[in-house]
């Protein structure tokens, strides 16, 4: 186990196997304990079935992510999904999925599956390449508005977009607005190139990034060079 990587949740049940409260915790939320255990193991991977029976105890995010990734998104629990009703993300883009399709390399009949005929439902493979950019939690709801969940990026803040950081310049008002973003680029050091600004579409809004930076004087910095 230690050789190969971990979700979060995993994480989670291996330390009640470990504290032999698998079991009794299984049957408190009425859960498959074999399953479970088996899931902790590596064993079985959890369907999104699995996820929306168990969203009220276990974060989306944490079946999603591995334990050596930083999630970029609040980490929340939601009520439990009906695995056969269309989730927010997928009833949100029904209509430019051939653009998701491009922007993430799906298939054009597999996105139309997922997207305009439902006879496609999401897995952990697809939930992986789309938590890039979207919140999991669009895909454990039917309105985001419902978890607060819509929230635009502010001047200052580092969000995570293609896998890549950036630097917020414009402020939140803007933001909202615009559906975009000016941003500075940044190295993996997380050091900000001023001298680097391009404007990001906040279409699908990505998750922010808590780094140890002096906001307040590279946004000075900014100004000043574009002054």
């Amino acid at each position: 186990m230690k050789d190969r990587k971990i979700t979060y949740a995993q994480e989670k049940l291996l330390r009640l196997i470990e504290e032999r409260q698998l079991k009794k915790w299984c049957f408190q939320h009425n859960y498959d304990h074999t399953l479970m255990h088996k899931i902790a193991k590596g064993e079985r991977i959890p369907t999104y079935r699995l996820m929306c029976e168990t969203c009220d105890v276990i974060s989306p995010a944490e079946w999603i992510y591995f334990t050596e990734e930083e999630i970029p998104y609040t980490v929340q629990t939601v009520p439990k999904w009906d695995v056969n009703q269309v989730c927010y993300f997928l009833k949100e883009h029904k209509a430019d999925y051939m653009q998701i399709a491009k922007q993430f390399g799906l298939e054009k009949n597999d996105a139309y599956s997922l997207f305009v005929s439902y006879r496609l439902r999401p897995n952990l493979k697809l939930l992986r390449l789309f938590v890039k950019q979207i919140n999991p939690i669009y895909f454990f709801c039917d309105k985001a508005e419902l978890y607060d969940k819509i929230v635009y990026p502010d001047s200052g803040e580092v969000v995570l977009f293609n896998e890549k950081k950036y630097f917020i310049i414009t402020s939140k008002e803007n933001n909202k607005k615009t559906k975009t973003a000016v941003v500075c680029t940044m190295d993996e050091n997380d050091k900000v190139n001023i001298h680097d600004i391009k404007t990001i579409s906040l279409s699908l809004i990505p998750g922010t990034v808590e780094i140890k930076i002096n906001k307040n004087k590279i946004l000075k910095d900014v100004r000043e060079y574009l002054s």
